[in-house]
C-alpha cells in the first residue's frame, strides 16, 4: 500500500488508512487545493471565452458567470467512479463548476478542458500502474500538466491541512461536551510551530465552512454559491474529429490501404477511442481486451514482456499490425505483421520521420546558435492557446532513444533533450519551438494538435505514414537506425548521500586521463548524461524509491549492458 505525493498530482493503492493510501479524504484535501489555486488563479476571467462550445457558454448565465469550471475524466479502473464522484462532489463544494467527461483519455480530458473553455482539468488515472492504484493529474488552462511551480504551490496547500481524528478543541475545553462520535477534525494552516494558533472544527457528518487562524484556509461554498455540474459529455468523438481534421493526418491513404488492425486496450478507455478512430479510418479492427471494465487483462505497461497475446493475435489473424495503448491513451506501442515489436522507443521516431518530412520549404529553424528562440521565426497557432515555431526541431527526454536525434539532423533539424517528464518535454519544446517531441516510453506530443502525449494522434500519424510509404511494418522499421536500451538501477542503503555518488561519476568521466577518454558530453540537467560516440549511460536518482536508475543505449545489447556496467563500477 502505498501513497506519493509530487509536484504532479497524487498516486496510491485504493483503501487503507488516510495518508498512507489514496483514500477518500486524501482525495478531499488534494481536490480542495487545487480547487484553491484554480480559482484564485482564475478569478478574473472565469466565462467561457469565445471559440469553447457554444452550449457552455449558453449556460454561463446568473452565478455560474463568477464561477471557474474544471473537467474532470477518467480511465475505466475499477476505483474510478468512487475517485470521480468524491472530486466532482469537493469542487462543486468549493464552488467550481464541473464539465463531467465520464470516461475519457487524459488526452481528451486536456483537449476538453480548452474546448469548453475551462480553468482546469482533473485527469483520474493511474496510467500503467497495476489495478489497485489510481490518481489525480492536474491541469492548467491550456490543458497542460501543471508546471512545476504550481504544483509546489498546491502540494505546499495539501501538507498543510491535518486530518487527524477528533482531539478536543480550545472551546471544548471550555465545554463539558464531548466530540461529537465519528466526527472528523479539520485542521486548516501550517503546524502551530510555525504559524500561530490554528482553530479547528470538529464535524460530525462531513465538510464544512473551515476558518484557519493562518497558513492555507479554505472556506466551503454555501448552499447558494455550490458549484454544479455544467455539462456531462462524451468527449471520445470530438476528440477523434480534431485529430482526423489534422493537416497531416491522410484519412484517404489509410482508407486505401484497407489495413487490418489488432487492438489490445488492457480493458480501459483506449477500448473505445482507439477502434472508433480506426473504424472512421477504413481499418478491419480485431478487438482484444477492448471492453472499458478496468479488469486488466494483463500488466497494463505496453512492455514486450506484457504483449504476448496481441502479438500472436496479430500474426493468428494475419493482421497488418497490433495496436496497443495503456489504460488512459497516452502512450503507444506497436506490433510488426510477423508478431515481434515495432519497439516503443521507435513510435516517436517513426511519426517524427514523418513529420519532418511532410513540412515545407518554408520552414526556418528558429533557434539561434545558444538553444534560444529566435523572435524572427515563423510562428503558427494551434487554436489550442499554444504557438510553435515552424521548425524541424525535435525534443524527447535524456533517457530516450539516439535514433530521433538521427532522423531530426536526416531531415536538416536540431534535436534537443529535456529532463525525464512530460511537463519538462513541453517546456523544451516550447522554448526551441520543436515540430514534434515527446518520450521513449510511446508518448507522442504534436504541438498542431495540442501540447500532451497523445496515442489517438500518434495512431492517425503512424497510419498516414504507413500508408504513404506503401511498406509493411517490419520494411518500414528497417528505415531505422537500430538501438538498444539496457535499463539497471541500484539499491542504495539508508541515507546514502546520491549528490555525493553522482558527483563522483560525474567527475570520473569529465577527466580524459581517467575514464573521460570518448567522452563528447556530459549533462547535468537531470542527473548525469554521460554522451559517447557508440552510445550513452544516464544516472538518474529516484523521487520515490532508495535507487539510482541507470540507463544506457549502444547499436546492440552486449554494447549497452557493458556500458552500463562501467558506470555501476563506479558506485561501488
Amino acid at each position: 500500500m502505498a501513497l506519493i505525493k509530487s509536484i504532479a498530482g497524487i498516486r496510491g493503492t485504493i483503501g487503507g488508512a488516510p495518508g498512507d493510501n489514496l483514500t477518500p479524504l486524501d482525495i478531499v484535501k488534494f481536490t480542495s487545493a487545487y480547487a484553491s489555486f484554480i480559482t484564485r488563479h482564475n478569478s478574473s476571467h472565469p466565462r467561457p471565452p469565445k471559440g469553447c462550445d457554444a452550449s457552455l457558454r449558453a449556460n454561463s448565465t446568473g452565478g455560474a458567470e463568477r464561477r471557474v469550471r474544471v473537467v474532470v475524466g477518467r480511465d475505466a479502473r475499477i476505483s474510478g467512479e468512487m475517485v470521480q464522484n468524491i472530486v466532482t462532489g469537493t469542487l462543486m463544494a468549493c464552488g467550481v463548476d464541473v464539465v463531467d467527461a465520464g470516461l475519457c483519455s487524459t488526452p481528451g480530458v486536456e483537449m476538453a478542458v480548452v474546448h469548453y473553455g475551462a480553468a482546469g482539468g482533473i485527469v483520474l488515472t493511474a496510467s500503467h500502474n497495476p489495478r489497485q492504484w489510481n490518481a489525480l493529474k492536474l491541469l492548467d488552462s491550456h490543458g497542460e500538466f501543471l508546471n512545476a511551480a504550481a504544483g509546489a504551490e498546491i502540494l505546499a496547500m495539501v501538507e498543510s491541512l491535518d486530518y487527524s481524528v477528533p482531539t478536543r478543541s480550545c472551546e471544548q475545553d471550555r465545554q463539558p461536551e464531548a466530540a461529537p462520535r465519528g466526527g472528523l477534525k479539520l485542521t486548516f494552516g501550517l503546524p502551530p510551530s510555525r504559524l500561530g494558533q490554528v482553530e479547528q472544527a470538529h464535524l460530525p457528518l462531513g465538510l464544512a465552512s473551515v476558518h484557519p487562524t493562518a497558513g492555507f484556509g479554505l472556506t466551503f461554498a454555501s448552499v447558494d454559491e455550490l458549484g454544479r455540474v455544467v455539462k456531462s459529455v462524451d468527449f471520445t468523438d470530438t476528440h477523434i474529429e480534431k485529430v482526423l481534421a489534422l493537416p497531416l493526418v491522410d484519412a484517404e491513404a489509410v482508407r486505401a490501404r484497407k489495413f487490418k488492425i489488432v487492438v489490445d486496450a488492457v480493458n480501459s478507455v483506449g477500448g473505445v477511442v482507439i477502434p472508433r478512430l480506426l473504424e472512421r479510418l477504413g481499418c478491419e479492427v480485431v478487438r482484444l481486451n477492448c471492453e472499458p471494465t478496468g479488469e486488466f487483462a494483463h500488466n497494463p505497461e505496453p512492455l514486450p514482456e506484457n504483449l504476448g497475446d496481441v502479438a500472436r493475435a496479430v500474426v493468428d489473424h494475419k493482421a497488418d499490425l497490433g495496436v496497443v495503448v495503456d489504460p488512459d491513451v497516452d502512450r503507444l506501442a506497436l506490433v510488426n505483421e510477423d508478431g515481434t515489436m515495432f519497439g516503443e522507443e521507435y513510435t516517436l521516431v517513426a511519426v517524427a520521420d514523418y513529420v519532418l518530412g511532410r513540412m515545407g520549404a518554408g520552414c526556418d529553424d528558429a533557434v539561434d546558435g545558444t538553444g534560444r528562440v529566435d523572435g524572427a521565426g515563423d510562428i503558427m497557432s494551434t487554436g489550442g492557446g499554444a504557438n510553435i515555431a515552424r521548425t524541424r526541431n525535435t525534443v524527447s527526454n535524456l533517457s530516450s532513444t539516439r535514433a530521433l536525434k538521427d532522423v531530426t539532423e536526416r531531415h536538416g533539424g536540431r534535436y534537443f533533450a529535456s529532463a525525464v517528464g512530460e511537463v519538462n518535454v513541453v517546456a523544451e519544446m516550447k522554448r526551441v519551438g520543436a515540430a514534434i517531441g515527446g518520450e521513449g516510453n510511446g508518448g507522442v506530443i504534436y504541438p498542431a494538435s495540442h501540447y500532451g502525449r497523445d496515442a489517438v494522434v500518434g495512431v492517425a500519424l503512424f497510419l498516414s505514414h504507413l500508408a504513404l510509404s506503401g511498406k509493411t511494418m517490419t520494411g518500414l522499421r528497417a528505415d531505422y537506425p537500430d538501438y538498444y536500451i539496457s535499463k539497471n538501477r541500484v539499491d542504495l542503503a539508508p541515507g546514502t548521500d546520491v549528490d555525493a555518488l553522482l558527483e563522483r561519476v560525474y567527475t570520473l568521466f569529465s577527466d580524459p586521463s581517467a575514464l573521460g577518454a570518448g567522452v563528447q558530453n556530459i549533462s547535468t540537467v537531470d542527473g548525469v548524461k554521460i554522451d559517447f560516440a557508440h552510445g550513452w549511460v544516464h544516472l538518474r536518482r529516484s523521487n520515490t524509491e532508495p535507487i539510482i536508475r541507470i540507463y544506457s543505449e549502444a547499436a546492440d545489447k552486449h554494447a549497452a549492458d557493458d556500458l552500463a556496467q562501467s558506470v555501476i563500477r563506479q558506485l561501488k
